[in-house]
């Protein structure tokens, strides 16, 4: 009894270590059957080139695939040598939009190839938001995880259904392939141009391809975690820089020069004061931005670049604008609001109360000019500096008051009232001894002439001018008065 159940269990344990045997010769031939496989195909060639097609099955309408039929290769053999010196080698196994599942096989395949064929559905390079440039995350993450080096590698991403939109697209996503990778962009359906993107490059031995088809890919996070989100943003913001850059300069270039002589013809802004100039401005500014827009695709709207540039652009069309018409609008205000104020004066009457009604009519002034500046300008800014120039046109203003009271003044028809009765001031006497009564008939009865003062005198012969009391009345007016026959003092 012993020896039989000794001999079950012996023979169980036996079992067991052959299963185990087979389970490990089975990992094995999984790990290196692509390396295995490519050495039976290139036995015999000394030295090949490996092209690996890696990516969906793109069928063409006889259900063939595109890329294989395209690069030459028939049947359904995954690694096929479709020429002397040129090894197919296909492995589609895996998500290979989403770099967290790519299979491994797919990285053996893109980090041991000299060429890859990276196959793409249309629809996916044309995917927005979170998807956008998504399907080259497989790709990113093989290169990445490569075991040997990926300088002097080619990509040929062969693009489903491949148009001018998708080719602009697929090259700006180029960009997230890393750095020493060259990159080609080909329609999938394209036969002759997949074979002349892909079979390039000098043909290395066949030993040292299956080598590195035989190794395990280095494993590290997924691709789509943040240094990718990094670099895809990066990536994007290049092309949407370049993209914003071209589209700004000929915006610049062609339409803000002949776009701003226009404004300034319809609204005659060199000769004619205009209200509405801030609006007219800013709608001048928005046609701008309008045909910017128009001139970049709409999956940039969200990039930094495009944010800038607009906002740079903005300014240079509202700068434009400025520079045009800003200081000739405002000449024509301070003229406008100097033509108020000599409207106010037309009908101000000389009198002791004329110097704080001129007062009112500069404050007057000022609030017209400030109020239409306002309107016409908006908030003072170092563009539309209209405060600093209201300081200067009300200087004006008030040096014009001042030079017509002066004017009065010489005049005589206004006198301060601070100067009133103090010497000098325009006051005249004048005497006729012709008249009867020259400072009138009560003083002349009291103090004045008679029939026996002289009416006759030689004005030359100062030796014995004519003379006469000065009337009480007037005589605190005397003092330091002069004849003008003689030039000498009143008595």
């Amino acid at each position: 009894v012993f020896s039989r159940r000794a001999a079950i269990r012996s023979m169980r344990v036996d079992r067991w270590h052959c299963a185990v045997g087979v389970l490990g010769l089975w990992v094995g031939v999984v790990s290196g059957s692509l390396g295995s496989e490519f050495a039976e195909v290139a036995k015999g060639s000394a030295a090949v080139r490996t092209v690996s097609c890696v990516g969906p099955r793109l069928l063409l309408a006889s259900g063939e695939e595109a890329v294989r039929c395209g690069l030459g290769a028939s049947g359904s053999e995954r690694i096929v040598a479709v020429s002397e010196d040129v090894v197919l080698v296909e492995a589609r196994e895996g998500d290979t939009s989403d770099g967290s599942s790519t299979s491994e096989e797919a990285l053996r395949a893109i980090g041991a190839a000299d060429v890859i064929v990276y196959a793409v559905k249309g629809h996916e390079v044309e995917a927005v938001g979170e998807r956008r440039a998504k399907y080259l995350s497989g790709l990113v993450a093989g290169l990445e995880q490569s075991a040997s080096p990926i300088e002097g590698k080619r990509v040929v991403v062969a693009v489903e259904g491949l148009d001018e939109a998708r080719l602009k697209l697929a090259r700006q996503d180029a960009l997230l392939v890393p750095a020493g990778v060259d990159v080609v962009v080909v329609d999938a359906l394209d036969g002759e141009a997949l074979r002349a993107a892909a079979f390039v490059g000098t043909p290395r031995p066949a030993e040292e391809t299956a080598s590195r088809l035989s190794a395990s890919p280095k494993r590290r996070p997924p691709s789509l975690g943040s240094p990718y989100q990094v670099a895809r943003r990066q990536a994007a913001e290049v092309a949407a820089n370049k993209a914003c850059a071209a589209a700004y300069e000929s915006i610049v270039a062609v339409e803000v020069g002949a776009a701003v002589e226009n404004l300034g013809a319809a609204w005659q802004l060199e000769s004619k004061f205009c209200q509405d100039y801030a609006e007219h401005a800013a709608g001048l500014v928005d046609d701008m931005l309008l045909a910017f827009d128009k001139r970049l695709p709409d999956d940039l709207v969200d990039t930094e670049a495009y944010a800038r540039k607009r906002a740079e652009l903005a300014r240079d069309v509202a700068d434009a604008v400025d520079a045009a018409y800003f200081e000739p609008q405002l000449g024509l205000l301070a003229q406008d609001a100097a033509q108020h104020l000599r409207t106010g004066l037309k009908g101000l009457r000389v009198t002791k109360a004329v110097k704080p009604q001129t007062t009112a009519l500069l404050k007057d002034a000022a609030a017209y000019f400030d109020s239409r500046a306002r309107t016409a300008f908006g908030p003072s800014t170092a563009n539309r500096h209209w405060k600093a120039r209201k300081t200067a046109v009300l200087e004006a203003l008030a040096d014009y008051v001042d030079e017509r009271l002066q004017v009065a003044r010489l005049q005589g028809t206004y006198v301060p009232d601070s100067q009133l009765f103090k010497w000098p001031f325009p006051v005249a006497f004048s005497f006729h001894w012709l008249l009867p009564a020259t400072l009138g008939r009560v003083e002349t009865q009291q103090r004045g002439l008679s029939p026996r003062d002289k009416q006759l005198f030689n004005i030359r012969d100062a030796s014995d001018p004519p003379r006469f009391p000065i009337p009480a009345a007037v005589s605190k007016f005397s003092k330091n008065l002069v004849a003008s026959n003689t030039n000498s003092p009143v008595e």
